[in-house]
């Protein structure tokens, strides 16, 4: 697994939730979400502390906030979108 993905997972998610709750999404977890912080950046500086175990209970959890937050506000997740997103940001080097 790559810590940095993980830590990214446990950001965006966590973020997302706070986001959800009072309409700021927090650019530093530190100031908003410590406790997030602190696991975010376990997992980035010390991965060994992980087993491969722990770290998929982590992504399920991440995954499950995600859901949990798009089925509250009713989005959903459109592939076509998400594809001419990335080709439009991507076109200068295709």
């Amino acid at each position: 697994f790559s810590p940095k993905n993980v830590c990214q997972m446990i950001r965006l998610s966590r973020g997302l939730q706070f986001f959800q709750d009072t309409g700021i999404f927090p650019l530093d977890l530190k100031d908003h979400l410590p406790e997030v912080w602190e696991l975010a950046y376990e997992v980035k500086t010390q991965p060994e502390n992980f087993s491969v175990k722990q770290i998929d209970k982590i992504c399920i959890e991440c995954l499950a906030q995600v859901d949990k937050v798009e089925d509250r506000l009713g989005w959903t997740f459109d592939t076509n979108t998400a594809v001419d997103i990335m080709k439009s940001a991507y076109k200068e080097y295709l």
